[in-house]
């Protein structure tokens, strides 16, 4: 069995696409298209999670097809400071507030596990 992970609020293009073997827990890289994209994807993240903080947002920003232009938190002041920390742009006090910026082409979302899925729903819904 074959379990995909991946961003795919991308124009409706996946890309950061991986698939992992249950079996094996072997990592496999899945060759990304992205034809015509010329300009960075613009990134919103939607937590200050330490995962996103020390891990995967220096990673983006690191990333020639990756901008991280917003980060959003439940408390303005903590989404303050890490923009601020890490040369973000902007900076939400909600989720919401993210989701409505219409310069936030894709989202990271390293929410809690429980909340995945309902964010993610969100962010899709708002297009």
């Amino acid at each position: 069995m074959l379990l995909r992970f991946g961003v795919t609020l991308v124009n409706g293009l996946s890309c950061c696409t991986r698939v992992w073997d249950s079996a094996g827990f072997t990592q496999r890289k899945v060759a990304v298209i992205m034809s015509g994209m010329s300009n960075k994807v613009r990134w919103g993240v939607l937590s200050t999670a330490k995962i996103g903080v020390t891990k995967v947002i220096p990673g983006m920003q690191q990333g020639e097809w990756s901008q991280v232009t917003a980060i959003a938190s439940r408390d303005l002041g903590k989404a303050e400071a890490v923009a601020r920390d890490l040369g973000i742009a902007n900076a939400y006090g909600s989720y919401e507030q993210l989701l409505a910026d219409p310069q936030i082409e894709a989202i990271y979302n390293p929410l809690p596990n429980q909340l995945h899925v309902p964010w993610s729903i969100k962010a899709a819904e708002a297009g």
